[in-house]
């Protein structure tokens, strides 16, 4: 499946998906799509060729992790296999002591 198909050119989704920016950055409330887009620009980098493990998708919980792999392998997502997938790291934030 290709990355843009049923996104929409004038969502925030598409625009995060098809940044060139070599980092990206999405703060957002819960249920507003930062999931999807970031499903849609992996899948974006990989379609270009982008080598799977030179890429550092970051979510806050592990739900967010699993759902981001099953979702990128169920849309068939060339070059991603089951035993090559980027890794997901998980943010803790801790405040620092007083």
């Amino acid at each position: 499946m290709p990355w843009d198909r049923d996104l929409d050119p004038n969502s925030p989704s598409y625009g995060v998906a098809s940044s060139q920016a070599r980092f990206n950055r999405v703060v957002a409330g819960p249920g507003t799509g930062k999931s999807f887009a970031l499903k849609r620009r992996v899948a974006k980098l990989l379609e270009e060729g982008a080598d799977p493990k030179r890429i550092l998708p970051v979510t806050f919980t592990n739900v967010a992790a699993e759902d981001l792999q099953r979702e990128m392998l169920q849309i068939g997502v060339s070059r991603l296999r089951e035993d090559s997938w980027v890794h997901v790291a998980r943010i803790v934030y801790a405040h620092p002591q007083s």
